[in-house]
């Protein structure tokens, strides 16, 4: 599927799209009975107290799902050698411009946060949860002038998305978007230092 590009592209939005992550998150951990599992157990709870601990996992997992696919991609670029190569050539020759055709990258990433359940200042157990990020890139053109990134002019990403809880899958999930559709430079990216600014002294 492609994601929207006038929205922003998180963890969150891959898995659940425009669901409500801790309604479709909590929805899981009642199907598969998930948290009945974990150290400690919760079976002993009542059906409003599991209920309770159940809406509070499922939104502090969610919160967890927060994280931003482009800056991801802009922070692989910031330290790209092809890219850091053009930089400093267009930073020592002002006003020369270099277009950068990048092979295909390949980034990932894993995050296992985990959350102690309180009950009546007791804690009753621990939840861990992971989640894991594949980026692939393709068909990237970028534009260096004065030692920054200053447009990206072509390339796709694909993102494949998993989350588990207690080693139960709660969702995965694949998303395609246009690079160029969804980057915002600006001024452009900075990935060389920038030169000092030289004040000559009043009267020169």
């Amino acid at each position: 599927m492609s994601a929207a590009v006038d929205s922003r592209i998180t963890a969150g939005s891959v898995l659940f799209g425009s669901s409500a992550a801790p309604t479709a998150i909590e929805g899981e951990l009642n199907a598969q009975n998930i948290l009945a599992g974990t150290a400690g157990g919760l079976s002993h709870l009542s059906r409003e107290a599991y209920r309770a601990v159940a809406g509070e996992v499922s939104q502090a997992v969610a919160d967890q799902l927060d994280i931003d696919i482009v800056d991801m991609l802009v922070g692989a670029w910031r330290k790209h050698a092809l890219l850091i190569e053009a930089a400093e050539r267009t930073a020592a020759v002002p006003g020369s411009t270099e277009v950068i055709d990048l092979a295909t990258e390949h980034l990932s990433g894993s995050w296992r946060p985990y959350f102690d359940l309180v009950l009546d200042g007791i804690r009753i157990g621990r939840v861990h949860a992971e989640l894991i990020l594949d980026l692939t890139a393709v068909g990237v053109v970028a534009n260096v002038k004065w030692g920054r990134l200053v447009a990206v002019r072509s390339g796709r990403c694909t993102v494949q998305a998993s989350l588990e809880i207690e080693g139960f899958v709660i969702r995965q999930a694949s998303v395609g978007f246009d690079i160029p559709a969804v980057v915002r430079l600006g001024d452009g990216l900075s990935l060389v230092p920038d030169p000092p600014t030289t004040v000559l002294p009043a009267g020169r």
